[in-house]
């Protein structure tokens, strides 16, 4: 879904919060609620390619490949689990709900840091390798 959905089907955050002060919700969208893009749609493979997985995939003489799952899907879970643990902390010690947002792109892209530091600091791009590691 693109972000507005639940809102627009009356369950976001705040008409949930009506029902339930305490209510802890999580909002999940491609890659974000606010920005240029965040009415984007697609699946996780579209997020390979903006996180730029897809340039350092494949052989060294070869177009890009796509890899073999939607690499956020797997990702992003993990900080899914962090932030909701978190919060029922919060929530178990003041009753207080929380909203929670985490866009697909930006837990994709934490695995590619390496990366992007090199590019940042050295200038080299992240190229294919093969086989090679």
């Amino acid at each position: 879904m693109t972000a507005g959905t639940m809102a627009k089907l009356g369950l976001d955050y705040e008409n949930c919060r009506k029902v339930n002060p305490g209510i802890i919700y999580f909002s999940t969208t491609q890659q974000g609620t606010h920005g240029p893009n965040s009415n984007f749609r697609g699946v996780g493979h579209h997020v390979n390619a903006l996180g730029g997985f897809c340039r350092c995939t494949g052989w060294p003489d070869s177009e890009p490949a796509m890899i073999f799952r939607a690499y956020s899907d797997y990702v992003a879970p993990w900080y899914i689990i962090v932030a909701i643990t978190g919060a029922l902390l919060r929530q178990r010690k003041t009753g207080q709900g929380m909203y929670i947002e985490k866009a697909q792109l930006e837990a994709g892209l934490t695995f590619a840091a390496p990366h992007i530091l090199d590019f940042t600091v050295n200038g080299r791009n992240a190229e294919r390798r093969g086989k090679r590691g």
